[in-house]
């Protein structure tokens, strides 16, 4: 088989990784494999989740901000592709108002939805990221998805009580309706972080 036939297989620990991110949908999970800025996305999550409990408050604000642009990255192709497809349009159809306006909505729509769809993926990890805090805390160890961030869970896992999981776990349910309501991606993101960073100082242990 030529070289260039050969698709590599992403190892079990990106696999695991990815259904996290994508939620369990597999089409989601191959293109998040597929796409280098989604993948950094998640490893910031991962590291911002991380560190969160030493972080001060300009360090959360820039993290979100991080987060956000790691999210839109991938936006930047899409828009390339709608600026050649509107030229088309130009050239074929010439500048008629009401096929404009109908193209420009739809481009709109679809970057609009991308970014949702990459804002779901931090908040998947997010809560797969907690998850696997309790998996870790409870001992099940082989339960964990991100495998790559184990020793980190289970740090957290060790200083947060299950209460203060279930606080970080309603931060992460709070920022999916803010974002569902339209509120600004940026105040979501920097709204969750805060709110799971006042549940990661609990500083009991494992209850």
């Amino acid at each position: 088989m030529p070289e260039s036939s050969k698709t590599a297989m992403p190892s079990e620990d990106a696999a695991l990784a990815a259904l996290a991110a994508s939620g369990g949908v597999l089409p989601r999970a191959i293109e998040f494999l597929r796409t280098p800025a989604r993948r950094e996305a998640r490893d910031r999550m991962i590291a911002v989740l991380r560190d969160l409990g030493v972080m001060d408050g300009r360090d959360v604000l820039v993290s979100a901000r991080d987060l956000l642009r790691l999210v839109r990255a991938p936006l930047d192709e899409i828009k390339e592709r709608q600026e050649i497809e509107l030229r088309e349009r130009i050239e074929f159809m010439g500048r008629a108002a009401g096929s404009m306006k109908e193209a420009e909505l739809q481009h709109k729509r679809e970057l609009t939805a991308r970014e949702r769809e990459g804002l779901a993926e931090l908040l998947n990890v997010t809560e797969s990221w907690l998850r696997d805090v309790v998996a870790a805390s409870s001992g099940a160890t082989d339960l964990v998805a991100n495998r790559d961030a184990i020793d980190d869970v289970s740090a957290a896992g060790a200083c947060m009580a299950s209460a203060a999981v279930e606080d970080a776990f309603q931060a992460v349910r709070r920022a999916r309706r803010r974002v569902s309501y339209n509120v600004s991606p940026q105040l979501a993101v920097e709204a969750m972080l805060f709110e799971i960073q006042e549940a990661r100082t609990c500083p009991r242990s494992w209850e």
